[in-house]
């Protein structure tokens, strides 16, 4: 392929061309270098080395590889073992099993091995014929990687003030929580969070609590506890119990085919809650203008996410963020099921209520895939199946939900069912993203779980009616969500959704946005108009606009961003806000705003973010006219482990703790605030499950006395675990050591300095100065001399300080010559 990089010429083929080099350019004892091993081909030493492995073309990873002498060559040939022919993608099934490493050409002869150890490269010619055919960047079960056994907790601090001339002043906090414990392939969970309101008393929601264990060989995960079913056939609902569903993170990519995603803006530095059912979700604290909020957790309860937008001056702005789940197409031959047995929990349902649910999807082929469920509780069970089609008109999904609920002795039982239509579309002509889903209740009594549970409840109460059973039930629904890009300006998209209800004339309510986001060079704008209509609110419409414009070119170049908000009847808002980075590394970051509301007085803002190697904090401040308020704030995570306490910024759900000792300072994979700690521990953050993950160190910033055996390593770990990566290091002293022969001895440049147990520690540079690394702080050195005799070095050391520690040493000493069995000076 053209994209593919180009083996160096040696490797095209099986007999490498002598090339012959001459000493003639070479002055002083360097004349007498031995040059042989560079006569044929590119020497390579027997050895192990940490290399990244090329095959045909392609990087498939990195590993220490073993080379191993060659007959009649000087240079040495990378061997495997079976096991590391297999992880490399090698067909083994049809080779002759073998014990220890063979040379790859022993193994499969229509093969080619070159490496570059100058490059830390290994490039492998291998038949297409002799390589396992597995999907792209997956890897195989036996590799993945359970973790050890730690623990680990994830944190977010929020505290929020306003002081306000007319409502008087309100402080309140947040404490966000999620810990976990990991043996084995056990892995315990707890979620909860702690809320705090002036005048009142702190109050500790517990979010989740469960015990939950990978099956690979189901491609599955098995949990026990307090868990959220996953809304997909039937709506979410929040059990106590156990279930067993597939896992599609252990498929490939290739083969993989829902917490809603929350977009809105703010006008001033806002606190931002999600609510459900008079629970509250999350909590954070925004900047003025766009947010989106994609991290929240699966949701223990059907229905519409409530999302409180607090501003600095007090006011607050409410609403609804739908769930609609549309096509449900897989795979041929694929399948995905979910089992969950338990009983409901909530303090809005019934305490005694049980449920069994199942759903299965299968692909039948490319254009069908059917599916269905079941769900059965006290008086209470449900059937569902559908469809989803994929045609050259767009993707279709159809399904029927059918439910019936005993009421009682009094009311009887009622029945209902449900329709759902979906259909999603890309014009790949235009460039068109439609999607479009249409729900519709036909049915009045048509109830789902939680409300069936909740009705059997009520109609327990004296002198309730049946038909307030089903008064304000949705009766319809349509969704609309269209993207189309226009030429290289920007995007114009279209959302929109309106519902009816049942019960007296019916109630209605329309929501629809439309804009467009674009750039022009630097530039980036966004404009909008939003549109929403019920009885009880009425209409609303506000408009939106925003304009970034970098202010220069460089790293630290701020960004000035002008943001209007407005509305008919609602007033406007202008705001300017300035916003950049402080440091060079992006830790610091800072904001500084200025606003002018049509409502009330202008007002002036300020916040800050630094994300340090053990936490992130940020702050903000603003006052306007008649209010100020003040916002801190802290997330980072924790990890417990044989070693110690390992404190970090926030890590997600998979982790490596990196382990290097001695390696204070050394930053891991190349992010801000990933650091080795002076115990010699990191963490590499939101690994990616059941993919193999590169994690990489970077010695600067370590000290000079430290010597990295590796600095990179590949790891793939099940979802959930915390998986140590342990990079070997050597601690000793790092110097230029000076010889002070004069011009008696010129040692050859770039020879191997070896320490007393024949270790290379470092090598002979110009001038006859040694550069050495690793060594202790006092010993002897030994250089070959091309009269094949030996020049050593006994050399002594200061005690170290912590100032040196950072940089080289430098100290003089003789090199003596070693004849017969006296040391005599030359």
């Amino acid at each position: 392929m053209a994209d593919e990089p180009v083996l160096p010429a040696a490797a095209a083929q099986v007999d490498f061309q002598d090339a012959e080099f001459t000493s003639s350019f070479l002055v002083g004892n360097a004349k007498r270098t031995d040059m042989s091993r560079y006569q044929k081909g590119n020497p390579v030493l027997p050895g192990n080395y940490d290399l990244e492995v090329y095959i045909n073309g392609k990087q498939v990873t990195r590993a220490k590889v073993e080379f191993a002498d060659e007959a009649n060559s000087n240079i040495a040939q990378a061997c495997f073992t079976l096991a590391a022919l297999k992880r490399l993608g090698i067909d083994t099934q049809p080779l002759v099993p073998f014990n220890g490493c063979r040379k790859l050409k022993a193994v499969l002869p229509n093969t080619v091995s070159y490496a570059d150890i100058g490059e830390q490269k290994l490039y492998l010619q291998i038949p297409q014929a002799n390589l396992r055919r597995t999907p792209r960047g997956y890897v195989e079960p036996e590799y993945w990687d359970a973790g050890i056994t730690a623990a680990k907790l994830d944190y977010n601090l929020n505290y929020f003030s306003t002081q306000n001339d007319h409502y008087g002043s309100t402080d309140s906090a947040y404490l966000g929580l999620r810990g976990g414990f990991n043996f084995g392939l056990w892995q315990f969970r707890h979620n909860a969070n702690v809320n705090w309101t002036q005048g009142g008393k702190a109050e500790w929601t517990r979010m989740s609590t469960y015990l939950q264990r990978p099956v690979a060989q189901l491609k599955s995960q098995v949990t026990l506890g307090e868990i959220n079913t996953k809304g997909v056939g039937f709506d979410s609902i929040a059990v106590r119990g156990v279930s067993l569903a597939s896992d599609e993170r252990m498929f490939p990519d290739s083969q993989i085919g829902f917490a809603p995603v929350i977009r809105s803006f703010a006008r001033s530095n806002a606190r931002v809650e999600v609510w459900q059912n008079d629970i509250k979700l999350y909590q954070t604290t925004v900047t003025p203008g766009n947010f989106v909020i994609d991290d929240l957790y699966p949701t223990g309860y059907g229905g519409n996410l409530n999302v409180v937008v607090t501003e600095a001056d007090g006011s607050e702005r409410r609403f609804d963020v739908p769930y609609s789940s549309i096509t449900n197409l897989m795979r041929p031959g694929r399948a995905k099921y979910d089992l969950v047995a338990g009983r409901l929990y909530n303090q809005n349902l019934a305490s005694d209520a049980h449920l069994f649910q199942g759903t299965l999807f299968y692909g039948l082929n490319n254009s069908l895939t059917g599916y269905g469920g079941f769900q059965v509780s006290e008086g209470f069970h449900a059937g569902l199946a559908g469809v989803g089609l994929n045609t050259s008109l767009g993707a279709f999904s159809v399904d029927l939900t059918q439910e019936t609920t005993q009421l009682g002795a009094r009311s009887g039982s009622a029945s209902g069912h449900s329709v759902k239509v979906a259909y999603s579309k890309l014009l790949s002509e235009t460039r068109t993203n439609f999607t479009l889903a249409a729900y519709r209740y036909s049915s009045s009594k048509y109830m789902t779980l939680s409300q069936a549970v909740d009705a059997r409840e009520r109609v327990k109460t004296p002198g309730y009616q049946d038909e307030w059973l089903w008064y304000g039930n949705e009766r319809d629904r349509f969704d609309i969500s269209i993207d189309q890009p226009v030429s290289t300006y920007g995007s114009l998209f279209l959302t929109g959704s309106t519902s009816k209800t049942w019960g007296g004339s019916g109630s209605s309510s329309r929501q629809f946005e439309v804009g467009f986001n674009g750039s022009v060079g630097d530039v980036s704008y966004s404009l909008s108009a939003s549109r929403n209509n019920d009885e009880f609110v009425g209409a609303q419409t506000q408009y939106f606009l925003s304009l970034n414009i970098p202010l220069g070119s460089g790293a630290k170049s701020p960004t000035l961003s002008t943001q209007y908000t407005g509305g008919r009847g609602q007033g406007s808002t202008l705001r300017n806000y300035l916003s950049g980075v402080a440091d060079d590394e992006g830790r610091l970051s800072y904001g500084v705003a200025h606003a002018a509301d049509t409502n009330t007085s202008s007002s002036g803002s300020v916040n800050a973010q630094y994300r340090g190697d053990r936490s992130t904090v940020r702050a903000s401040y603003e006052q306007g006219g008649d209010y100020k308020s003040t916002s801190l704030g802290s997330d980072g995570s924790l990890v417990v482990h044989s070693g110690g306490v390992t404190l970090s910024p926030n890590t997600g759900d998979t982790i490596a703790l990196v382990s290097a000792p001695g390696g204070e300072g050394a930053s891991i994979g190349g992010l801000s605030g990933l650091v080795i700690d002076k115990n010699g521990y990191g963490v590499m953050p939101y690994l990616s499950p059941y993919r193999m993950n590169n994690i990489n160190l970077d010695p600067k910033g370590s000290s000079m006395d430290v010597t990295f055996q590796n600095t990179t390593q590949q790891v793939a770990p099940f979802a959930g675990a915390i998986v140590r990566v342990d990079f070997q290091t050597r601690v000793g002293r790092s110097a230029v050591i000076h010889i002070t022969n004069g011009s008696n001895l010129k040692l050859p440049f770039g020879a191997d300095v070896r320490d007393e147990r024949g270790n290379v520690v470092g090598v002979v540079g110009q001038g006859n100065n040694l550069f050495v690394q690793g060594v202790e702080n006092n010993g002897a050195l030994s250089v070959n001399l091309p009269d094949e005799s030996t020049c050593q070095v006994a050399y002594r050391f200061g005690e170290k300080t912590a100032s040196g520690t950072k940089g080289l040493l430098q100290t003089q000493a003789p090199c003596l010559l070693r004849e017969g069995t006296r040391l005599s000076s030359r």
